[in-house]
């Protein structure tokens, strides 16, 4: 794996505030056992920007999270999968190291717990682990795909949460990888699949569903979808470049801050990153 620093100092800087902008939207769409369906009684969330970042677009967004101040990002695609560390600065987003995956793996989720951060990729079985410099690397087994990663605390301690694309998602022990519980996910009685880019937050689990803008808010005690939050606004106002593909550029990246209580949205070769202030 070869090591980069700064390779975005030239595409990652402020694109400028966005502010007192509250969006509210309508929600429907037909049921095809994927999400909530027309007319449905779960709540819907609404959300106001706060700022609005470039993004660089050769980056195919995988996993966003943000940690003690720091931005990371996990890319996807064979021979261009990457780990990058991004510091967040009055309002400019400027990368300071990254990581090349090996071009035989797709990389997929990502998340910082216990002082490492880890990285799924997709078909491979592996997982990666990096120290906080991306320099000493660990490898672990996965025992089926991986698509999304988040942490949450346990009263056994921080456990990693995956999807693989379905319905469910899966607990992990963070030292060993070894599978402790899975959740299965519904709205309405309805299982709610192609679960994707995890985020822990606020005591609930956010998951978008791939290939949508939209993004359940999950009750990780019983799975079942609480909220939705509907981001289909943010993509309407990317100054899409030549190369956008409807279907694979898709969201696919949620961070939480703790620090400000906002999150952090963008998605696969998104030409921007968002960072909004969701209403509880």
């Amino acid at each position: 794996m070869a090591r980069k620093v700064n390779p975005l100092s030239q595409s990652f800087g402020f694109r400028g505030l966005v502010s007192g902008l509250w969006l509210s939207f309508a929600f429907g769409y037909a049921s095809q056992g994927t999400a909530a369906g027309s007319g449905s009684d779960t709540q819907l969330l609404s959300y106001r920007i706060v700022n609005q970042f470039p993004h660089d677009i050769r980056h195919f967004t995988q996993g966003l999270e943000i940690d003690s101040g720091i931005l990371w990002e996990s890319t996807g695609g064979y021979g261009r999968s990457g780990v990058y560390k991004k510091t967040l600065r009055a309002g400019a987003a400027e990368a300071t190291s990254a990581v090349d995956l090996p071009p035989a793996v797709f990389g997929e989720g990502l998340t910082a717990a216990m002082g490492r951060i880890f990285v799924l990729t997709w078909r491979e079985g592996l997982a990666f682990s990096f120290d906080r410099q991306l320099r000493d690397t660990k490898l672990f087994r996965l025992r089926r795909e991986g698509w999304g990663l988040t942490h949450m605390p346990t009263l056994a301690g921080e456990r990693l949460v995956s999807s693989d694309g379905s319905s469910r998602l899966y607990f992990l022990r963070a030292d060993t990888w070894e599978e402790t519980g899975s959740l299965d996910v519904s709205d309405r009685g309805e299982p709610v699949r192609r679960l994707n880019e995890l985020e822990y937050a606020r005591g609930e689990l956010y998951a978008n569903v791939w290939q949508s803008s939209r993004v359940a808010v999950i009750q990780p005690g019983t799975g079942k979808v609480r909220a939705w939050i509907d981001f289909s606004r943010l993509e309407a106002m990317l100054n899409k470049p030549s190369t956008w593909d409807a279907g694979e550029h898709v969201l696919n990246g949620i961070a939480y801050d703790a620090d400000s209580g906002h999150f952090f949205v963008t998605g696969k070769c998104w030409p921007s990153l968002f960072e909004v202030d969701v209403m509880p």
